[in-house]
């Protein structure tokens, strides 16, 4: 069985389906095209997602399940953070990937309340899910500020 597995409801998984091709058997070949958000399947620990594009580009993954994240008890408790941080930077040429690194290394030197854990963890999660990334780009892996740059 394949499955989509996302976690929008609001997303139209597939545009416009109706009714499938009868010239496909979707049962022999045990695929089924998902109209609607699903959760993860029972008792499975993988699924296999794929696409068959219309322009003839196909794709398929497989996931697995993601491991349950268990909340802190009290809203003061943190979550311990992994010790080694990755930081990705990016830029749209290498010399504005250079001066990027550069200028990061002086904010850092000037601003020692940077080097809190907090903020350490803080940095290196946007500079990876809230930077956009460019066309040059370089990954730094560190377990504190002072290593990373």
């Amino acid at each position: 069985m394949f499955y989509d597995i996302s976690y929008n409801p609001n997303l139209d998984r597939n545009a416009d389906y109706k009714k499938p091709n009868p010239n496909i058997p979707l049962n022999e070949y045990n695929m089924k095209v998902v109209a609607s958000t699903r959760p993860w399947p029972r008792g499975k620990k993988y699924v296999s997602v794929s696409n068959y594009g219309f322009g003839g580009t196909n794709a398929h993954v497989v996931l697995e399940k993601p491991p349950l994240i268990s909340k802190p008890s009290n809203d003061d408790e943190v979550v311990a953070d992994p010790k080694t941080k990755l930081f990705l930077i990016s830029a749209n040429d290498k010399e504005s990937l250079n001066q990027r690194i550069q200028d990061f290394t002086v904010y850092f030197e000037q601003r020692p309340e940077v080097f809190e854990k907090a903020l350490f963890g803080n940095f290196a999660y946007t500079l990876g899910n809230k930077s956009s990334q460019l066309a040059y780009r370089v990954g730094l892996s560190a377990t504190s500020l002072e290593r990373a740059f």
